[in-house]
């Protein structure tokens, strides 16, 4: 049996049974196999990539469909009454900024009377405690 070169691989003539038999697999490792060992690389990294375009597609569709609903809701009376009642006119949103403001003034100073308010029962269960 002889090794056929690379000349008389890809030649059909130049081949016999007994040599496809033989050389095959040793032929079809040694010019295939980098290409397959390559080829198994790239299906790991397309696999990846794939996973990464399903989830972005996910995500597109998803928005899509949000966006859907909007566009549907916009043409909605009780939707766009909805919406406005959320919206805030400027004096609204300072009038809201201010009663956070007072809200947040009147807690520090309720947690403060409550500091006193204990100090002082303390001292006055003292005084009784002493007499």
């Amino acid at each position: 049996m002889r090794r056929p070169d690379s000349e008389q691989l890809f030649n059909p003539t130049a081949w016999s049974l007994p040599d496809v038999q033989a050389h095959m697999p040793t032929l079809m490792n040694e010019f295939f196999g980098a290409q397959v060992t390559t080829l198994q690389e790239q299906t790991g990294s397309m696999k990846e990539k794939l996973r990464e375009l399903k989830s972005g597609l996910l995500r597109a569709t998803t928005r899509k469909e949000e966006i859907e609903r909007f566009s549907k809701a916009k043409n909605d009376a009780d939707f766009e009454k909805m919406m406005k009642s959320r919206t805030l006119r400027p004096e609204q949103t300072e009038k809201q900024t201010k009663l956070r403001r007072d809200i947040r003034a009147l807690s520090s100073r309720v947690s403060e009377l409550e500091g006193q308010l204990k100090s002082s029962k303390k001292l006055v269960n003292r005084k009784v405690g002493i007499k």
